[in-house]
């Protein structure tokens, strides 16, 4: 599969390098990627099999995703390709653009400015004694502006009274919270 996507398809043959038409619009140079007539014979079908689906794909499907594209290609012209195949196509024939580097969908948030003003909270249900004792919950309170550790308890489960408990010792020690 990986030297099948190594094959260059492009409108004209590449100079010096013996080029077969696969259909009127495409040549497929293989000198670098087939080593048998058995082997040269398969990926042809292949390649014709690719560039049949690279044209049903701009003619009728190019504003859709791989997965569509696929099930369109499978249901109306019978023609069964994994939908990896179906996007690594559409990637090649510039209908489909990869997602890697793009816009973050939840940017970083801020932190806060000062001490306090915000705390992070959460619960962690684990074997913290490592069967030398029961399985626990660690409760722990985190400010946001210094990542400092507030409060630590272990409660045998996470429940609201538990949360509650440790808030009002960290409010007797580092007063009310702007926010939780």
């Amino acid at each position: 599969m990986r030297a099948l996507l190594k094959i260059h398809i492009c409108e004209q043959p590449l100079c010096g390098l013996p080029a077969y038409p696969v259909s009127s619009q495409y040549f497929v140079t293989h000198k670098k990627c087939f080593l048998t007539y058995q082997s040269y014979a398969a990926s042809i079908f292949f390649i014709r099999t690719w560039a049949t689906a690279i044209q049903l794909i701009g003619a009728h499907y190019c504003d859709f995703g791989p997965t569509l594209a696929c099930e369109k290609l499978v249901e109306l012209h019978s023609m069964h390709l994994s939908v990896e195949s179906t996007r690594q196509l559409m990637i090649t024939a510039g209908y489909w653009k990869t997602r890697r580097g793009g816009v973050c969908v939840h940017p970083i948030r801020e932190r806060r400015a000062r001490f306090g003003e915000l705390i992070q909270i959460d619960g962690s249900p684990h074997d913290w004694f490592e069967g030398r004792g029961e399985r626990c919950t660690l409760l722990v309170f985190i400010d946001d502006a210094t990542g400092k550790l507030t409060q630590l308890r272990f409660m045998p489960t996470e429940t609201t009274l538990g949360y509650m408990e440790v808030l009002h010792d960290h409010i007797l020690a580092h007063g009310l919270p702007v926010a939780l």
